[in-house]
Parts: structure tokens; sequence; C-alpha cells
């Protein structure tokens, strides 16, 4: 059994559990989506067999390999000042609102970890 986080789960497993399902018809698949941190643990606990998650969580028990790369990105509305395309300075994304998603994301940890990385080398 598969377990995959959100963006992973939704955006990139499908097709390929498809492609995998047309070549091996006769094998089951089932694919849980959650939280990253959250599949994590399912997958610790032998809930889950293996998963596709967004970020390395610090669990001891797991091995990690990259599977995908991608990219994370700004996206505003179009009369928005930083629409323009030229980059945005990450301390002047966080003095603004945004929506930002649930702590076991992984795509919120590697945003978090991101700007505390920028933060230490001033």
């Amino acid at each position: 059994m598969l377990g995959c986080g959100t963006i992973p789960g939704t955006y990139l497993l499908p097709e390929l559990i498809g492609g995998f399902r047309a070549q091996h018809p006769s094998i089951k698949t089932t694919l849980r989506i959650s939280s990253s941190r959250i599949i994590s643990e399912k997958v610790l606990k032998g809930e889950l067999d293996f998963e596709v998650v967004g970020a390395k969580w610090n669990e001891s028990g797991l091995s990690w390999t990259q599977v995908f790369r991608n990219e994370l990105v700004l996206a505003v509305h179009p009369g928005h000042p930083w629409a323009n395309g030229k980059p945005v300075p990450l301390i002047k994304v966080m003095q603004e609102p945004f929506i930002l998603r649930e702590a076991e994301s992984g795509t919120r940890k590697v945003f978090q970890h991101s700007y505390r990385k920028r933060s230490e080398r001033k």
C-alpha cells in the first residue's frame, strides 16, 4: 500500500499508477493521500509500505530517496505589484499576508526551511 502527500498524491502519482495498472492489471494498488507528516508516521507504524511525500521528516527508521524534484513559486493576482515577474526577496513575502499549507505539509516544511536558511545568512 502506497501513501502520498497531498501534492504528489494529487498531481504525480495518479498518472504513474494508471500506467503501472495498464501494464500489470492483476496487481492491486491502493493509494492513501494525506499530509506528508501523517503519511510518514503511517509508514513507521507499518500501516503503509512506502510513501511519496514533499519533504524529509526527522523520524529515525525511514530511508529517504529523491525521486522527483519540483519548484515552489509565488502566485499573485495580476494587479499585484509583484506580478511583473521580477524576483521578490523572501523577507518581503514574509511581511505580506498569504495562504500557507497545514503544519504537517511537506510544502510548508520546505518553505519554512528556506525562510530560516535565508534568515540565518543575515
